[in-house]
């Protein structure tokens, strides 16, 4: 990509001086004097040529920045010795975490490590360089995650989308970055980036990430000046027909190594290039590019010669990307789950490819860069899938994050030197390509952190990491002993001073910019191995070894070597070793072995073994005497888990004697055959010549890719016990041989329930999703899978089907049971899901169970529908539930009149005034019925539309019918507007069409008869919303329909659901299409959440006021407000209220829609509150309970105004008297006859004072 246009002031990194952190420093105090004076003189250096750049490009009409169509950002950045511009352009992640075996170091990962960068100490030392400004308040960098460094004149996805690649927290699961964890990450735009990389490397940077590189050769021009047509341009020189600048080694890519050379824990990763897929217009076509040596203008250059090159082959990686002291790296493919096998590494159709001019191996190292999904600067929510190297690079740097992290927390806080990180990755990166060792396609492999990883944590033990220094004319030894863990491979690297800039222009210069050229070799005995190397002549020849003279990398690779075995490992050098000794690091795997012990005899007469056989050993020996015999070079592979036949035939040469035979084996790998079960088996006593046979079985437990030693030990002996794997003994005979154990060939298993959790419905269809492993080594399919449901120890069904897909090594799937199973609410269960391969002797990896509760089934609750006292024929509608409530008009309807808390209208009452609500009950068919409803279509492999759906309330879409004329897997999944997948379901489909297929233009023809079949699917559309339901193939094909089409878009009864046709971009124009019909017919959508499918009755319901003692009562429970004498009461709005006078009451309930409802008015009296003692007027009430007459009894001693009041429960008036000036005996009864039964107040007010008492009527 390209730098911004403004230069960052360099005082600004010249404040803090940050030598290391706990105790080690990452630079001397030197080594910052020495950086911080460099990033002066590259400032200098760099604006004065970018002056000149900008003087040239105003006579010359050059472009100094541009953002193209594809957000790739172009800078000007100077001109070269000759005078030609320097461009810099950007180059355009779950998969890519499996394919680098990142996730291996996450919490729940295979190393069981729980890393993810977030320690302190790697706070200010992970940074980036891109083109523009990262969105930093993006929802994967909340909490100031992501700090901009310098004011970039543009924002930038491509800075945004690797940031996130790096970075990223995983709010979006998908685009989760490597180091999701991170602090801290420092971003730069790349406008001098030399100087910001000088001054960052003297504050303790670590690692940095690097997506851009200069344009070289082919660069396609979108958005020429002007109102020109978008054009292709040639950058090699005038009249080249191949650019230098490819493979070449500048002062740009030499001050790059000086900054390396001074920051010892500083190393850039950056990324190859995409020059393969740039390879300009066709021969015969039309192309821009220099008009002469100078000036340097671009010119209309008419048709291109067919003697341009295009790019697309050996030398494309440019400039910068050849620096010796960096990580260079290439793309591939994603692989989920990582490399079983160098032919599934696919290099990508665009990565660069080295070797640089001098012969050096680049790329170093590739990782996934093809479709890699990160966040975006379109918003702070949004993502996209992009690819490039540039993907490649940070998923690199971001895995390198937590190999430093892992270093960190086991060696007190270091970190390791530039050179042993780059090491590392190198040691253990995944052979590529087609033959060992390095390659310039493949560079040393792919990312394997994994295996890094684990070189760290058995560093001391079974491997190596060493940080060293060499003295002039020092040579260096180190020993070693084999261990059989893995092959033996040795790395030294080490960080080179800068080397001399080749002069501008020169083509494929072949002078080494090695400087101090360190030389690697391992000894055994009289035997001594060198280091690959590779041909830059021969690209394409295999790597061979011999003396390497260009590299500042070697490795040696043993791959069969011997465990138990002695070497030495050697380092030295030639000539002087500049700027004074020279630091490197060493690293080594498959050590940490010990010697076996001495097993043989003390005579060579009579008895011997004449034949040992076993898997691929035959070993049939001559007829001769013999002691101890090493046959190591014979080698067995021997699987896990499997049983194999051996025979052991003894003979003499000499007389017969009673004898012993015994066979050990090292399964552990621990140079010894003391361990249980090494003792693999012991013959009978046999005097004469015999056979002794039997079967070995190999632990399930060996690790794949171990080597060991075999030993047969044949002793003339009758006691079994003296017959030991070490010593001396009299007469017989000792032979080792070396074994290889490998994976076992059909071992597969459950890994886990994908969807059976304690959130689960009681169904009588409950589908079971089962993620399945394939442990092995080779392919399998038909996969027995037998899944159990029990409860209380009771088995309640069992299905049996086959996974009829295929499983390659080390990968999962996720498999979806044609079989449904039932469960009740309010009850516990246990599943248990396994495999049932004939072949798969190992079992202890074939289940996986889980235990479960289904919950009871959920109710709807504080349901109430309010008739709107001040508009006619509106209703409120409200109650809560565990989802979403439906309403309908009668208890039958399948349309719902709303839903959840709403308003409604009708201008009719409802029937008997009363609602009926279900909860979660909505159920209905959607789309097309069959195909037969269209006029025709077709099958495909890659049709790419997405239907959209939009729901008013959460969904599931249970099943739907499809037809298929190609049996396979079919994976859809639930999409955001955005492009966010939320969840997705794989599928085994099988052919349906029953007919032959007819191809026409890549499309199988119509098949009028093929009934399709029904498919549980269970995609979960969460909220109210559109998505889109994406598709992608696996083997299979599905039908569409593209005739007849008339009746998109189509929604549910209720409006509840509705498809508008599908979501496709054409020429990345957005389009919705209506006139052909995608995928899914007769779709059933159900409602997310549980049900029974009842419906609760609701009747309307005004306010009504009750009196509780002294306390006022509103039956509705929310929206209550109290009047007293109909004025609003400030404050009361309880579903209580305790009135403090006497007065008329009333309260309204009124919902946030404007709803309005009000009670009836309630007659309080202040005696209810205090009244006065019925004693003091002798008041008799009688009968209680009473039935048709109510008696009172009572005397007024003064005249006083009397008044006797009957009230319900409501506060209304039933009965009321009144005596003016009354005094005496009161004895009179009150007729009840027409009174309902139930609870009334009685209140007798003489004068100013109440008297009370509750009665009971009962008829």
């Amino acid at each position: 990509m390209f730098k911004k246009l403004t230069l960052t002031i360099i005082s600004s990194f010249l404040i803090t001086l940050s030598f290391a952190q706990d105790g080690k420093e990452l630079v001397t105090k030197e080594q910052f004097a020495k950086l911080q004076q460099l990033s002066i003189d590259f400032k200098i250096k760099n604006e004065s040529n970018r002056k000149k750049a900008f003087e040239l490009a105003k006579q010359n009409n050059w472009i100094t920045f541009s953002v193209g169509n594809d957000g790739s950002i172009l800078s000007l950045q100077g001109v070269d010795d000759l005078g030609h511009p320097l461009y810099l352009k950007t180059f355009n992640n779950t998969i890519a975490a499996g394919t680098t075996r990142t996730n291996s170091l996450y919490t729940g990962g295979s190393l069981g490590l729980s890393l993810n960068g977030s320690s302190a100490n790697l706070i200010g030392k992970i940074g980036i360089w891109d083109g523009g400004s990262i969105l930093t308040g993006h929802q994967e960098f909340t909490g100031g995650r992501v700090e901009q460094k310098d004011s970039p004149p543009t924002g930038s996805e491509h800075a945004t989308h690797v940031a996130g690649t790096i970075a990223a927290g995983g709010v979006y699961s998908v685009a989760r970055g490597m180091a999701w964890g991170l602090q801290k990450l420092f971003a730069y735009d790349f406008n001098s980036d030399i100087t910001e990389m000088t001054a960052a490397a003297s504050n303790g940077m670590a690692i940095s990430n690097h997506s851009y590189g200069y344009i070289a050769g082919w660069n396609y021009n979108a958005d020429p000046p002007g109102t020109a047509p978008a054009r292709w341009e040639w950058y090699g020189l005038f009249n080249a027909t191949e650019d230098y600048k490819f493979g070449f080694y500048d002062a740009l890519t030499r001050d790059w190594d000086i900054i390396c050379y001074n920051a010892p824990y500083y190393l850039p990763v950056k990324s190859s290039g995409n020059n393969r897929s740039e390879t300009g217009p066709a021969v015969g076509s039309n192309y821009w590019g220099y008009s002469s040596i100078s000036p340097t203008v671009l010119v209309d250059k008419g048709n291109r010669p067919s003697d341009i090159s295009f790019n697309n082959s050996y030398d494309i990686i440019s400039t910068t990307g050849t620096a010796k002291n960096i990580l260079t790296v290439g793309a591939v493919s994603g692989l989920p789950f990582g490399s079983s096998n160098p032919s599934e590494i696919k290099i990508s159709s665009f990565s660069s490819w080295g070797p640089t001019d001098d012969g050096r191996i680049k790329p170093d190292i590739v990782a996934d860069g093809v479709n890699l999904t990160s966040a975006s600067n379109a918003d702070t929510k949004s993502y996209a899938t992009l690819s490039g190297t540039s993907m490649s690079a940070p998923n690199v740097s971001g895995s390198l994050v937590l190999l430093q992290e892992y270093y960190s927390k086991l060696n007190q806080g270091n970190l390791m030197r530039s050179a042993t990180l780059k090491g590392l990755v190198i040691q253990t990166a995944d052979e590529a390509g087609t033959s060992v060792g390095p390659d310039y396609i493949f560079g040393w492999g792919l990312l394997n952190m994994e295996r890094a990883a684990t070189h760290i944590k058995q560093n001391t033990t079974t491997s190596l990491i060493s940080e060293k220094s060499l003295a002039q004319g020092e040579t260096q030894d180190i020993q070693i002993i084999t261990s059989g863990y893995g092959p033996l491979k040795v790395t030294i690297c080490w960080t080179d001073p800068e080397g001399t800039p080749t002069a501008t222009g020169t083509l494929n210069s072949r002078v080494p910019k090695l400087v101090n050229d360190l030389d690697l070799k391992l000894i055994k005995g009289a035997t001594t191995l060198s280091p690959f190397k590779l041909n830059p002549d021969a690209p394409t020849s295999a790597a061979t070894t011999g003396d390497n003279v260009v590299d500042n990398v070697e490795q040696i690779y043993v791959t069969d070597a011997i465990p138990g075995q002695a070497y030495t490992i050697r380092v030295s050098h030639k000539g002087a070793l500049t700027k004074g000794p020279q630091n490197y690091s060493v690293l080594a795997s498959g050590i940490g072995g010990k010697t076996y012990c001495v097993s043989t005899p003390t005579s060579s007469n009579d008895s011997r073994i004449d034949q040992f056989q076993l898997s691929s050993i035959n070993n049939i020996l001559p007829n001769t005497c013999r002691t101890y015999t090493d046959f190591s070079n014979l080698s067995a592979e021997l699987e896990a888990g499997k049983t194999y036949p051996f025979t052991v035939n003894m003979g003499t040469c000499g007389a017969n004697f009673d004898k012993i035979a015994k066979i050990f084996i090292d399964y552990n790998s621990d140079g010894d055959f003391d361990d249980a079960n090494e003792t693999i088996a012991t013959s009978a006593i046999i005097n004469a010549n015999g056979a002794f046979t039997g079967n070995l079985v190999v632990p399930a437990n060996v690790i794949s890719g171990n080597s060991s030693i075999l030993r047969v030990v044949l002793v003339e002996n009758t006691n079994p016990a003296l017959v030991t794997s070490c010593g001396n003994y009299t007469k017989g005979e000792t032979q080792d041989y070396r074994v290889v154990f490998t994976a076992s060939s059909a071992d597969a298993g459950v890994i886990a329930l994908n969807n059976i959790n304690d959130n689960l419905c009681a169904t009588t269809d409950q589908v079971v999703s089962i993620k399945l492993k394939n442990f092995g080594s080779t392919t399998l399919t038909n996969i027995p899978v037998v899944v159990t449901l029990s409860s209380n120890s009771t088995v309640i069904k069992t299905i049996t089907e086959n996974f009829t897909g295929s499983l390659a090594p080390n990968n999962e799937v996720d498999y979806t049971l044609k079989g449904v199973f039932t469960t009740e609410a309010s009850k516990q269960y246990s599943m248990d899901a396994r495999t049932s391969l004939t072949a798969d002797v190992i079992i202890s990896n074939n289940s996986s169970s889980k235990i479960f509760n289904v919950p009871a089934m959920p109710l709807p609750m504080a349901l109430s529908v309010i008739a709107c006292d001040n508009a006619a024929g509106f209703y409120q509608l409200g109650g809560q539930g565990d989802g979403t409530l439906f309403w309908y008009p009668s208890a039958s309807s399948k349309a719902p009149i709303a839903t959840g808390n709403a308003t409604y209208f009708t201008p009719n009452a409802p029937t008997n005034n009363t609602f009926y609500v279900g909860l979660n009950d909505y159920k209905t068919f959607l789309g097309a019925e069959n195909k037969q409803k269209y006029n025709g279509g077709s099958y495909s492999g890659n049709f790419g539309p997405k239907p959209v759906i939009t729901v008013t309330s959460p969904m599931v879409l249970d099943s739907a019918l499809l037809y298929v004329s190609q049996s396979g897997q079919l994976t859809f999944t639930v999409e955001t507007t955005t492009g966010t997948v939320l969840n997705s379901v794989t599928i085994d489909v099988i052919r349906t069409k029953t007919t032959p297929d007819v191809i026409n233009n890549g499309l199988v023809d119509d098949d009028i008869n093929d009934p399709g079949k029904s498919y549980k699917l269970g995609l979960q559309f969460p909220a109210a919303g559109t998505y889109r339901i994406g598709i992608s193939y696996n083997g299979a094909t599905i039908f569409r329909s593209n005739s007849g089409v008339t009746n998109l878009p189509m929604t549910s009864p209720g409006n509840i659901i509705s498809l508008s046709g599908a979501y496709f971009e054409n020429a990345g124009t957005p389009t919705t299409i209506t006139t052909s019909y995608y995928y899914l017919y007769n779709m059933l959508f159900k409602s997310l959440g549980c049900t029974d499918y009842s419906r609760t009755p609701v009747q309307t319901a005004k306010p009504i006021i009750t009196q509780t003692g002294t306390t006022l009562n509103s039956n509705f429970n929310a929206s209550n407000k109290w009047y007293l004498n109909g004025t609003l009461i400030n404050g009361a709005t309880n579903q209580t209220y305790s009135p403090s006078v006497s007065g008329v009451y009333r309260v309204d309930v009124e919902n946030a829609s404007g709803c309005l409802s009000s009670s009836a008015n309630f007659n309080y009296v202040l005696s209810a509150i205090k009244p006065s003692d019925a004693a003091e007027i002798g008041l008799k009430v009688y009968p209680i309970p009473a039935n048709n007459i109510l008696n009172l009894n009572f005397e007024v001693l003064k005249k006083e105004n009397l008044s006797i009041n009957l009230t319900n429960l409501v506060g209304q008036d039933v009965y009321a008297t009144k005596k003016d000036n009354f005094t005496g005996k009161y004895s009179e009864g009150i007729d009840l006859s027409n009174f309902d039964d139930g609870v009334y107040v009685l209140q007798v007010k003489i004068g100013e004072k109440f008297y009370t008492q509750k009665i009971t009527v009962v008829k």
